[in-house]
């Protein structure tokens, strides 16, 4: 009769760890930190070693590095206003490229023969530029950044040829 309550007792405290041990997982997924994406170079960055924010038109913007904060500072529009031609992967800007909208999603091109071969068959090039935007997370504007260097301590960038120590910095500027 002894085994009763030390069974209660047994089962109440495996219970209590299983309940512990969750509350800890669920804290850790939420201590996810949050990454951004350089609006010059493309490049995915955490958010605590960005440079920034930089406030532009009510809304904040954080960087890869100190160059790049520099050059949106220059024109801000000109990088708010890029994306890629998902046929053939160059920079266009939204403002000059040749526009086809589908499924009510925007989508520029470089030139006609870019913008005839998404119309022929629109669902493959975007998948297909889904599936590429997985494969290939760094943009190719940023080849100079050292991706994955060895040294993890280090929180020196090479971004858009510019060498420059990363700081978060808030950089609060209306513009």
């Amino acid at each position: 009769m002894r085994f009763k309550p030390m069974f209660a007792i047994l089962i109440f405290l495996l219970t209590l760890s299983i309940l512990t041990n969750l509350s800890y997982a669920q804290n850790d997924e939420s201590k996810k930190e949050e990454t951004i994406v350089c609006p010059v170079s493309g490049e995915k960055v955490l958010k605590s070693e960005a440079v920034g924010p930089y406030e532009y038109n009510s809304k904040e913007y954080y960087f890869g590095c100190n160059g790049c904060l520099e050059k949106f500072k220059k024109d801000p529009e000109t990088y708010l206003n890029r994306t890629n031609d998902i046929i053939c992967g160059m920079k266009v800007d939204k403002r000059t490229a040749k526009k086809v909208t589908y499924e009510e999603k925007d989508f520029y091109f470089c030139s006609d023969n870019c913008k005839q071969a998404f119309e022929k068959d629109p669902k493959t090039h975007i998948m297909k530029a889904m599936k590429n935007s997985q494969e290939h997370s760094h943009d190719e504007n940023c080849k100079g950044c050292e991706k994955g260097s060895d040294d993890k301590s280090s929180t020196e960038k090479k971004c858009c040829g510019d060498k420059a120590k990363t700081t978060n910095k808030s950089v609060k500027e209306k513009i």
